[in-house]
């Protein structure tokens, strides 16, 4: 197989190989897609290089790796707070030989990879796990985040009714008192709407949550413009689905997420604080978890780490691993020795200073 860098994300050879890819089993989901990573490398990549390698065999492209080089020299996947799953894009059966001829086409200019965020039991850690001596690397990999989800099988009734009664039984609650302040409606995104108007709405609401003063909401971070453009690029690709919720007309919370590939992804809520003791989100979840059980889906994704709402939704919880790979020689080995080994030591070690 051999291995082609691009360092330009609109090169023409790469944009065919990675439409030609877009129908691969191990595809990367959303954040393997092409529109994603140009969304993503236009607004976070500025001090980054593009670094995409393609592996071709003589029946085509059978295998892509979205790869970034930062100032330090070191390769990474494009992964942030707003995309935060790495893999590679290759189809189940070339996905192994891919990151073969990867890694021994790397090691070769002495490459150091910092994957972060890839799931654990997916085709991308396998191959990285099974290939990476014979490629020519030692592989370190450290716990990463762990990401409540809702594998869809049955119907929507079930699923309710197999929750814990004592969690249903508070989410009735927390409806009733909600419908009794005003009136309620959720609304679902469809074509033809605004996207941008819409994503100003939500951008305001934000601006009076609890995540404005914690720095976290879309305005403080600075990221309108990405999800401006990322909602146009969704909507183009029927793939854009946020919901929102309004009381007596007024929008008050929303959930921004998007379809693809049979999952849904959760990725921004929020709400008004002032509304918060009639937690919204409930009602709002509710309704977009019941719409992806009536619409056929495979998953509901949650994305993010790990709450305690989360969980009373979830029937699953995927790992992630941080991957980090050292060529194999003098110096990759003295690398992944101190990252390994002596590292943890230090830091056992001043644990147990501490404890009294």
């Amino acid at each position: 197989m051999e291995i082609r860098v691009h360092t330009d994300l609109k090169d023409p050879e790469l944009v065919e190989a990675w439409d030609r890819l877009t129908g691969a089993v191990e595809r990367g989901g959303l954040f393997g897609t092409r529109f994603w990573v140009e969304a993503w490398s236009a607004h976070f990549g500025s001090e980054l290089k593009v670094a995409a390698a393609v592996g071709h065999t003589d029946h085509g492209p059978a295998g892509l790796a979205p790869l970034f080089a930062t100032p330090a020299r070191e390769l990474v996947l494009p992964v942030n707070f707003l995309s935060p799953r790495g893999r590679l894009v290759a189809g189940l059966d070339d996905v192994g030989e891919f990151t073969r001829a990867l890694l021994t086409h790397l090691r070769g200019q002495g490459a150091v990879l910092q994957l972060q965020g890839v799931p654990v039991g997916s085709p991308t850690l396998t191959a990285l796990e099974s290939e990476a001596r014979g490629g020519g690397y030692l592989l370190h990999a450290r716990p990463g985040r762990v990401s409540p989800f809702i594998d869809i099988e049955g119907s929507w009734e079930d699923y309710f009714e197999g929750r814990p009664r004592k969690v249903s039984h508070e989410w009735e609650r927390k409806m009733r008192k909600l419908e009794r302040a005003g009136e309620v409606r959720v609304v679902r995104f469809e074509r033809g709407m605004d996207t941008a108007a819409l994503t100003d709405r939500f951008i305001a609401v934000e601006e009076r949550s609890w995540k404005e003063r914690a720095g976290t909401s879309i305005g403080a971070r600075g990221v309108g413009a990405f999800y401006s453009e990322l909602s146009a690029a969704l909507a183009a690709r029927d793939s854009l689905m946020p919901f929102w919720l309004e009381l007596d007309g007024r929008l008050i919370a929303f959930l921004y997420g998007a379809v693809h590939n049979g999952t849904y992804y959760a990725m921004k809520t929020s709400y008004e604080e002032e509304f918060s003791k009639l937690s919204p989100g409930v009602r709002l979840f509710h309704e977009a978890v019941r719409h992806a059980f009536g619409a056929g889906l495979a998953r509901f994704d949650f994305l993010g780490e790990r709450a305690r709402w989360k969980d009373h939704w979830a029937n699953g919880w995927l790992e992630h691993v941080n991957v980090r790979l050292y060529p194999a020689t003098m110096s990759g080995r003295a690398a992944h020795l101190m990252d390994s080994r002596l590292k943890p030591l230090v830091r056992r070690v001043r644990g147990a200073r501490a404890t009294p």
